[in-house]
């Protein structure tokens, strides 16, 4: 936010600078048809940030197929555990950029955090 907000600041001050000049070149004294051309392209502006509504679409859907095996492997944990298993062997699923999932080794600290979370002695899983 600090960066958008020091860009914005910086992008109203050049347009103010755009406009002064702008003034003076062509002898606008009240200023009548600068502030209207001024306003158009402000409003222009105001709607660009609309262009990324279509991005999130494509990720949404991704993430949205990933979001359901997880909830699908959390049901299994969920339904092992409630029969008295411990020892949980459940299956990898593609998880998001930049994050890990659960591997085959038991001892690998996010397989121990996860079973410390279900409350399950291991967990371990295949691909």
């Amino acid at each position: 936010m600090p960066a958008c907000i020091t860009l914005l600041a910086g992008l109203a001050a050049a347009a103010s600078f755009i406009a002064l000049g702008l003034r003076k070149v062509f002898r606008i004294e009240s200023g009548g048809r600068l502030k209207f051309a001024v306003t158009l392209l402000l409003l222009a502006a105001c709607f660009y940030p609309l262009r990324v509504v279509s991005i999130p679409r494509t990720d949404i859907q991704q993430l949205s197929v990933r979001a359901k095996r997880w909830d699908g492997r959390n049901l299994v944990i969920q339904q092992a555990l409630a029969a008295g298993q411990t020892d949980l062997q459940v299956k990898q699923t593609d998880v998001v950029q930049g994050l890990e999932d659960i591997g085959p080794d038991a001892s690998y600290w996010l397989n121990r955090c996860a079973a410390d979370y279900y409350g399950a002695h291991s967990i371990s899983a295949n691909p």
